[in-house]
């Protein structure tokens, strides 16, 4: 099956472009439209610096966003990393995230780590 031009411009014999027009093909324009998206999704990452085995006090529950089950550190960074207001978490006993909309240093706590969004 041979593929199909979109409409356009006539294309010279090599299946270019012709010289008269700079125009993107259609499918040059997916692709950078594409290449746009994630551009901009990694555009949205974070810098943490992070503390083992701590708690990160906020200052009581007025300073506590939400908290949530997770399954790893990771994704309660992500969690973090994602609300717009969260300057720190604390995954606490393997499964809980803490979001908090202050940053501090932490107290020592077994079984949690902590991070300040930088």
């Amino acid at each position: 099956m041979t593929p199909i031009d979109p409409p356009g411009p006539a294309r010279g014999a090599s299946g270019g472009r012709s010289d008269e027009t700079n125009a993107p093909t259609a499918t040059e324009k997916k692709r950078n439209a594409n290449n746009k998206k994630k551009k901009k999704s990694n555009s949205s990452t974070c810098v943490f610096q992070r503390f083992e085995n701590s708690w990160m006090d906020a200052g009581g529950d007025l300073n506590d966003l939400m908290s949530q089950l997770v399954t790893s550190a990771a994704e309660c960074e992500q969690l973090c990393c994602a609300h717009p207001k969260c300057q720190s978490y604390t995954f606490w006993m393997g499964n809980t995230c803490f979001l908090r909309a202050t940053r501090n240093l932490p107290r020592e706590e077994a079984n949690s780590l902590s991070a300040n969004k930088l």
